[in-house]
């Protein structure tokens, strides 16, 4: 299937089990509310689409090295930030004194934050879709 093998007998019993657990979860809840679950759906196709187009866009988007993909990421999701929050630069200025700890703080934050994005990038590449959501 796919170019791969089937899961094993075990991992297909372990994969039925749980569908099965999420069925008699969803049929025994006592606050039933279709709209509830209507959103967990939505987001799981949502999720999994996500997923699989980033290991596509990775295997297929050639870039000169990983931090090409990082930046690239970075940017695009500092344009709505950038628009969205115009005003919230003036009222940090004017309103906050920043300590030594706050900035340490945010710096810490950033290189974090790059360093999952650059090592997210680097095991997707590695591994597939199903296994970087698992990781």
């Amino acid at each position: 299937f796919l170019g791969r093998e089937l899961p094993s007998t075990r991992s297909a019993l372990s994969l039925l089990g749980l569908a099965f657990g999420a069925v008699l979860y969803v049929l025994n809840d006592q606050q039933f509310h279709v709209t509830g679950y209507y959103w967990v759906v939505v987001w799981y196709f949502v999720f999994c689409f996500d997923q699989v187009y980033i290991k596509h866009a990775v295997e297929t988007v050639k870039m000169e090295s990983n931090w090409g993909r990082v930046f690239y990421t970075n940017l695009l999701a500092s344009i709505p930030l950038v628009i969205g929050v115009p005003d919230e630069l003036k009222k940090i200025d004017s309103n906050q004194h920043w300590s030594f700890q706050s900035i340490a703080a945010l710096t810490v934050s950033c290189i974090l934050g790059v360093s999952m994005s650059y090592f997210a990038f680097l095991c997707r590449k590695t591994v597939s879709a199903t296994t970087f959501t698992v990781i």
